[in-house]
């Protein structure tokens, strides 16, 4: 899956004509935590600048008219409640609004306090979706992840999901955080003529994982 991208601007002594927009092919990259939403828009090579503007919840973040030679540009906004379900986020690039439509949160989680890796759990939630689910985690006494049908509400667990660490053989009891992740693509405003948009919405939890 992938991932939000961070890239560098490299400053230019020259400035460059405003781009066609079908040559920019922008690519949208949209991570949506509990406490923080990520919008980071990427470009074909580093021949073309845009403007981009990031609108979300009434506040619009100006990312600047990258200079030459920039492939992208990102945003991280704090968030005091996570992105909920139909939530628009409006990302503008070269004057071309586009609203994007982020897979819903994991509202109503439900997860024990203990996990044992030689017994079975259930982790679950009460909202669903189509979109691609995934789960993952890993500590310094387990690790694993696996695919989730669409809609799923839960995912349960049995000795066989889990695997030693990556670093020592594992054992013991420790903290451990598993991330749900729903991931959505989309495509671009049809003025670009190329391009893509991949949004998703994380959450994260703990428990204690035991033997």
């Amino acid at each position: 899956m992938k991932r939000f991208m961070l890239a560098g601007v490299l400053a230019a002594c020259t400035t460059t004509p405003a781009p066609d927009p079908a040559t920019l092919l922008p690519r949208l990259d949209v991570h949506a935590g509990e406490t923080q939403l990520m919008v980071g828009v990427a470009f074909e090579d580093d021949r073309h600048v845009a403007d981009v503007d990031v609108t979300f919840r009434g506040a619009t973040s100006h990312l600047g008219h990258p200079s030459d030679h920039a492939y992208a540009v990102n945003v991280v906004l704090d968030l005091d409640h996570p992105v909920q379900d139909h939530e628009p986020i409006v990302v503008t690039v070269d004057g071309i609004a586009m609203t994007l439509d982020p897979p819903p949160p994991f509202d109503g989680l439900s997860v024990p306090q203990f996990i044992s890796r030689s017994g079975s759990a259930t982790i679950s939630w009460t909202t669903a979706s189509a979109d691609e689910l995934v789960w993952y985690t890993g500590s310094a006494c387990v690790r694993g992840g696996g695919m989730l049908a669409p809609n799923a509400t839960s995912v349960s667990f049995t000795s066989a999901d889990w695997l030693p660490p990556d670093a020592g053989p594992g054992g013991g009891t420790c903290t451990t955080v598993l991330s749900l992740v729903r991931d959505r693509m989309a495509g671009v405003d049809p003025a670009f003529q190329g391009g893509s948009v991949e949004i998703d919405q994380q959450a994260d939890v703990v428990f204690a994982s035991t033997p």
